[in-house]
């Protein structure tokens, strides 16, 4: 399951890969990992990431979300 939001005020994509409980959140340059117990990968959070080389991305579910 990856679900994906983009929120264009703040210019943050947030992409959620998992289900589980937050234990920790590693923080990255420009993004955060958000992680479980055992430090699976629950989340990714990237700020500016219109300006990170993810327009792509961020189109991708723009559009997706008009529909």
């Amino acid at each position: 399951m990856v679900k994906m939001s983009y929120d264009p005020d703040v210019d943050i994509l947030y992409i959620r890969l998992g289900d589980g409980v937050e234990y920790d959140v590693i923080e990255a340059g420009d993004a955060e990992v958000h992680v479980d117990e055992k430090g699976k990968v629950l989340a990714i959070e990237v700020w500016n990431a219109s300006r990170n080389g993810l327009k792509e991305i961020i189109e991708l579910q723009t559009s997706t979300q008009q529909q």
